[in-house]
């Protein structure tokens, strides 16, 4: 048992802190008859403080099974070939190497695991990852309710771009050629 989760497999191998805050936590919810299936998630963030914040927010939530909670982009790819999960939880700003980096890697090797952009970064690294076809994206400045419907959002086959980035990301979808209309005209 760990802090009080029954039920729950812990793994310290595939966490990075020391001592483990949380470890690899797999709920038992698979193949029982007339339950639906949780949404899988594998959260990967560097600081424990925001991990263990995500597990609070999702751990008592019957469609969340979190199968994984990393501090760095390696061990987040092995948590991912691992579990296999539906959606990747990650900061843009990794231990070890970028977000970026992890994303590509889970494109390229073909899984079905969706990457969501749980961050504080600037435009310029957002519309990075919304390049590389990222389809959720929720500022850290934002209440929990929105991190958790942009994952339904995603894994529905949705895109979710929060409105505290949509304005600054205008720019970029627009193109530097746009055409600048007055709202007072």
């Amino acid at each position: 048992m760990i802090n009080g989760l029954e039920g729950l497999f812990f793994d310290p191998s595939l966490f990075t802190v020391d001592p483990p805050l949380f470890g690899v936590i797999a709920t038992v919810r698979r193949g029982l008859k007339g339950t639906t299936m949780a949404i899988d998630l594998v959260l990967a963030d560097p600081h424990p403080v925001v991990l263990d914040g995500l597990v609070h927010m999702f751990q008592n939530k019957d469609d969340f099974s979190i199968k994984s909670c990393v501090q760095n982009a390696d061990a987040a790819f092995d948590a991912v070939v691992k579990f296999r999960p539906d959606i990747l939880i990650t900061e843009l700003f990794l231990q070890n190497r970028k977000g970026l980096a992890l994303i590509e890697g889970v494109q390229k090797n073909g899984f079905k695991t969706h990457p969501v952009i749980f961050t504080s970064a600037g435009r310029h690294d957002v519309s990075q990852a919304m390049n590389f076809g990222v389809q959720g994206v929720v500022s850290k400045s934002q209440p929990p309710q929105v991190l958790t419907t942009c994952v339904h959002r995603v894994y529905a086959g949705e895109q979710w771009l929060d409105s505290a980035l949509n304005l600054n990301l205008m720019p970029h979808f627009l193109g530097k050629d746009a055409i600048h209309v007055s709202l007072f005209d």
